[in-house]
């Protein structure tokens, strides 16, 4: 199953295997887009990994991990650089948030979605660069039916943000995708 397959198929069944927590009132003070019904999966550090990638099938490991870091990058940009067209953005991508929330919202880095799987022994070299590119290009046409022309600006100012970030090669190949494309 490549990328994009595993994308349409069952990801969506995955992402929905994890546990998840939801926030508590205090959020809705701190932010109007993140109250007690967002719901929150990874926990400190992505603490929850093992218990999270356990339910998820050994050949479709690479694939949830790559969704999962596309997924949380778009969402945790949107809400730290885009407050203007996030309530656009969560009409679509009403997304659960990779972090937890304690006393108030914690968004973890992205990269540890990456990086903790790596470090656990995943292997992502199965997914090619061509993998990637036709699973980005997807993404993007689904994002410019919501976005319109802000989404190349969008993803521009993600790409060059320095904590969008990981030493896995993985990453490296996503980011030469999205770059490809906004060229």
């Amino acid at each position: 199953m490549t990328l994009l397959e595993y994308s349409k198929q069952q990801f969506l069944i995955d992402l929905n295997s994890l546990r998840k927590t939801n926030c508590n009132n205090i959020a809705s003070e701190l932010s109007p887009y993140i109250d007690s019904k967002t719901s929150f999966f990874g926990g400190y550090n992505w603490e929850n990994y093992e218990n999270d990638i356990m339910k998820v099938a050994p050949e479709n490991r690479d694939k949830f991990c790559v969704c999962l870091f596309t997924m949380s990058s778009s969402d945790q940009h949107a809400h730290a650089r885009f407050p203007n067209l996030l309530a656009v953005w969560l009409r679509y991508f009403k997304y659960p948030k990779f972090g937890y929330c304690g006393l108030g919202p914690h968004f973890e880095k992205v990269n540890y979605l990456l990086d903790v799987p790596a470090a656990h022994g995943i292997n992502f070299d199965p997914i090619s660069q061509e993998q990637i590119d036709e699973f980005l290009t997807s993404q993007f046409t689904a994002g410019r039916l919501v976005l319109g022309d802000e989404l190349n600006f969008f993803f521009q100012t993600m790409v060059q943000d320095s904590d969008f970030s990981s030493d896995t090669e993985i990453f490296r190949k996503i980011k030469k995708g999205i770059v490809v494309i906004l060229n």
